[in-house]
């Protein structure tokens, strides 16, 4: 598969992904959004939770009050999917990032 092939079939797996699983419509507004949370390594916006490969990394994001798994490519720039919130407690299970949370 081609480099635009594989980007643009990665780009509506992530689109179809966040509708499904958080309702929420991948504009290219939005999926900007998340790469400028992932790429400015503030932790108030984005915890990098695991290195998957060279390339790829899943990422929690906060996005509208609450944080959403996403997996990122590198290579590519872009959300390949958003994981469903269950995602978050296995892999925040050796992070103490409660001072993350909102008091509320």
């Amino acid at each position: 598969m081609s480099r635009n092939k594989k980007k643009t079939a990665q780009m509506r797996h992530a689109q179809r992904r966040a509708c499904e699983r958080y309702d929420i419509e991948l504009t290219k507004e939005v999926h900007d959004f998340f790469i400028r949370a992932i790429r400015s390594k503030d932790l108030t916006k984005a915890v990098k939770l695991w290195q998957q490969s060279i390339r790829v990394a899943i990422y929690k994001v906060r996005f509208e009050r609450r944080w959403i798994p996403v997996v990122y490519d590198r290579q590519r720039v872009q959300i390949v999917t958003f994981l469903p919130i269950e995602a978050l407690e296995g892999l925040e299970k050796d992070f103490d990032l409660e001072d993350l949370e909102d008091p509320i």
